[in-house]
């Protein structure tokens, strides 16, 4: 009930639903950087492969030479040769 109220009033004052909601917001940008906003917890991170939560499942970053450049409570980002982002 509470996400909806949050959707209607992101729609009507045209603010983005991920801001009020904490839905994961993930922008991907070229083949080399990836961002994950409102994650929960890392469950995996190697150099090929970080695995992370979000309140709506997990989301997995594939690569070579991954690495966390930025790791905030709400924010994360992947830098490397990215490959593949998966949610699930």
């Amino acid at each position: 009930m509470k996400d909806k109220l949050m959707h209607k009033v992101s729609t009507k004052f045209d603010i983005p639903s991920e801001i009020l909601t904490n839905e994961p917001l993930i922008e991907i940008r070229g083949s080399g950087r990836v961002s994950i906003d409102h994650h929960t917890a890392i469950l995996e991170y190697t150099p090929q492969r970080i695995h992370v939560t979000t309140q709506t499942g997990l989301v997995a970053v594939q690569g070579e030479n991954l690495t966390i450049v930025l790791l905030t409570r709400t924010r994360m980002v992947i830098e490397g040769s990215i490959s593949s982002v998966v949610l699930g």
